[in-house]
C-alpha cells in the first residue's frame, strides 16, 4: 500500500514477509558493494588506463588460450 501526500508517494506499507525480503537484498548488496571495495583498494594509486590496458591484455591472453583450446580439440576429434 502506497501512502501519500498531496499526490506524492512519501511511505509504503509491506507486508512482514516483503519487509524480510527486502532486508536481505540490501545485506546482499551490501556484501557485494563491500566485496567489490575490498577488490578496488589494491588499485587506488594505479590510474585508470593502466588498470584498462592490463584488464585487455589479459582478455585477450585468456580468448587466445581459448582459442587454441579449441582449436586443438577439433583436431584431436578429426583424428579420432
Amino acid at each position: 500500500m502506497l501512502v501519500e501526500r498531496s499526490g506524492v508517494p512519501v511511505a509504503a506499507i509491506v507486508s512482514p514477509d516483503d519487509l524480510a525480503r527486502l532486508e536481505r537484498l540490501e545485506e546482499q548488496d551490501r556484501r557485494a558493494w563491500g566485496v567489490l571495495e575490498r577488490m578496488r583498494a589494491p588499485f587506488r594509486d594505479v590510474p585508470a588506463d593502466e588498470i584498462e590496458r592490463e584488464a585487455d591484455r589479459a582478455v585477450a591472453a585468456a580468448r587466445a588460450r581459448r582459442r587454441a583450446e579449441r582449436k586443438g580439440a577439433k583436431e584431436t576429434a578429426a583424428t579420432a
